[in-house]
C-alpha cells in the first residue's frame, strides 16, 4: 500500500469515527432530554458531511502531491537513515501486517545498478573489493568512480 493511499484511508476512517460520534453524543442528549429529540434533518446535515468529506479525501489527485513530497524527502536521507526506515516499516509489517510501499525508485535503481555491477565482478576482483572494504582503505570517490566504469562495461 503506497504511504499516501494508507494516509487516505486514515483520514476516511477519521471522518466517519467523528460523524457517528456526533450522531451518537446527539442521540445521548436526545434521550437525556424529553424535551427535545433529535431531528431528522440533523441526522441528515452528518450523514451528508461526512459523504462531502468522503469525496473530497478520496479523490485520487488530492494526494499525488504527497507522493512526491515523499519521494523528495526519502531522496534527501543518507543509506543509514534509509536502512533505518526500512527496518521500522519492516515492523509495521511484522506487527501490525500492514505493507507500505515507500515512493523510492531513484534509491532503489541505484541499489539494483550496484548489485548488478556486483555480480558481474570476478572472483579476484570481488576478493580484491572486499579487502578494501574491510580495511577502509579504498576512498568513497573511488569506489563510486569504479562501480560507474564497470557498469558502462557491463552495458
Amino acid at each position: 500500500m503506497k504511504l499516501s493511499r494508507l494516509v487516505q484511508m486514515i483520514l476516511l476512517v477519521l471522518i466517519w469515527v467523528i460523524v457517528i460520534l456526533a450522531m451518537v453524543v446527539l442521540s445521548l442528549v436526545s434521550v437525556a432530554s424529553t424535551a427535545w429529540s433529535m431531528p431528522a434533518w440533523l441526522i441528515l446535515i452528518l450523514i451528508v458531511t461526512g459523504g462531502l468529506l468522503t469525496g473530497f479525501v478520496a479523490s485520487s489527485d488530492r494526494f499525488a502531491e504527497l507522493d512526491r513530497q515523499f519521494e523528495d524527502k526519502l531522496g534527501d536521507l543518507s543509506d543509514t537513515e534509509m536502512l533505518e526506515v526500512m527496518q521500522g516499516l519492516d515492523d509495521v509489517r511484522e506487527n501490525l501486517g500492514i505493507n507500505i510501499e515507500l515512493p523510492i525508485d531513484g534509491k532503489k535503481r541505484k541499489r539494483e545498478d550496484i548489485d548488478k555491477v556486483i555480480r558481474n565482478l570476478s572472483d579476484t576482483e570481488l576478493l580484491h573489493l572486499k579487502d578494501q572494504l574491510r580495511d577502509g582503505s579504498i576512498e568513497e570517490e573511488k569506489l563510486i568512480t569504479w562501480l560507474n566504469s564497470q557498469r558502462e562495461i557491463t552495458e
